[in-house]
């Protein structure tokens, strides 16, 4: 598990967890949009996703419900973010601070073929305020 001990990877997991919602949280504050929202990623999310998760239109061929449980397993200091525009899935993105922790890359992204929302835009709001994701330091 990415070398952490179990107990400390729990702790790391639950103190990020809390840094991605409020990051979330304060996108969708500044979003003022009442249909669209960002959220963290969920069973409800690739429940979503399986609806275009085959759309011949979609440029890229990523699975991201295996991806990420991998992901999620070897990365508790990750960003992550499931777009909605009402009960529609936009689309996801995952990230995580950089190898010297001076910043956060964005690694994946991907929109819905079906989408006209600002999937990048809406992504880059909850993505501003993660330098909060680098403050607590195990």
């Amino acid at each position: 598990m990415a070398g952490y001990k179990l107990n400390m990877r729990e702790e790391l997991e639950r103190r990020y967890t809390e840094l991605r919602r409020q990051s979330i949280q304060m996108a969708y504050e500044a979003l003022g949009l009442p249909d669209t929202r960002l959220a963290l990623v969920d069973s409800t999310s690739y429940a979503a996703f399986q609806h275009w998760e085959n759309h011949p239109n979609r440029r890229v061929n990523w699975d991201w419900p295996s991806s990420w449980i991998c992901w999620k397993l070897k990365f508790p200091k990750r960003f992550e973010a499931a777009t909605w525009a009402g009960n529609r899935l936009v689309g996801f993105a995952m990230g995580r601070p950089t190898y010297h922790a001076t910043g956060l890359r964005l690694d994946y992204i991907e929109k819905s073929p079906e989408a006209g929302e600002p999937h990048l835009d809406l992504t880059y709001l909850a993505y501003t305020p993660m330098p909060l994701f680098l403050v607590p330091r195990m």
